[in-house]
């Protein structure tokens, strides 16, 4: 005949572990949401350039991550070419390759300059005046607009890939299944002492 123990002490040692489980799982949980705001999509204002003959001033262009501006440069299109700078603020360009790093550590152009023919998409890392990067996509027409496509932004300071539009959080779910685990065997265990001893 075995004794099952009800007392306040044998149902607060297996809560506690429950518990302990539990803080483990939402604290990985926790994570995965911090990491997933470090990256977000970019859109611009204006979206695209129309080519205007002759030369231009150009276009101050916004890039904006969540409603916020993190960078303005200045974008022209027109017969003197298709080039984009930083108009003396702190924002710096790079042409980069679809995966590659773009960190603060890098150097960066304050002017991109390309011809007023050119044509075809390229990848550009940026760094703002407050040591942040991020990569945005153009399309360029020999005679037609120039038009942004893609983009995204680091907020935190860290690096990004080029084309990486979100990041990768830790899947909650494996942590939370082995702790469960964990928790339910130390359960087992202590069920199984009981009866040995009884």
């Amino acid at each position: 005949m075995t004794e099952t123990t009800t007392g306040a002490g044998s149902l607060g040692r297996e809560a506690s572990i429950i518990g302990y489980g539990a803080a483990l799982a939402a604290l990985s949980l926790a994570g995965g949401t911090e990491a997933e705001a470090a990256v977000v999509p970019l859109s611009f204002d204006p979206g695209s350039l129309s080519f205007l003959p002759g030369p231009t001033y150009g276009t101050y262009v916004a890039l904006l991550a969540e409603g916020d501006t993190v960078a303005t440069f200045l974008q022209q299109n027109d017969n003197a070419g298709k080039s984009f700078g930083n108009n003396w603020s702190g924002t710096g360009f790079r042409q980069v390759a679809a995966g590659s790093t773009i960190s603060t550590g890098q150097v960066f152009d304050s002017v991109i300059a390309l011809a007023p023919d050119f044509e075809g998409t390229l990848t550009f890392g940026f760094i703002t005046d407050a040591d942040q990067v991020g990569w945005f996509s153009v399309s360029f027409v020999t005679g037609g607009a120039v038009t942004w496509l893609d983009g995204a932004f680091e907020t935190t300071g860290s690096s990004i890939l080029a084309g990486q539009s979100v990041a990768v959080p830790l899947p909650a779910s494996l942590p939370l299944l082995g702790l469960s685990t964990l928790a339910l065997g130390a359960l087992g265990v202590r069920r199984m002492r009981a009866q040995k001893s009884a």
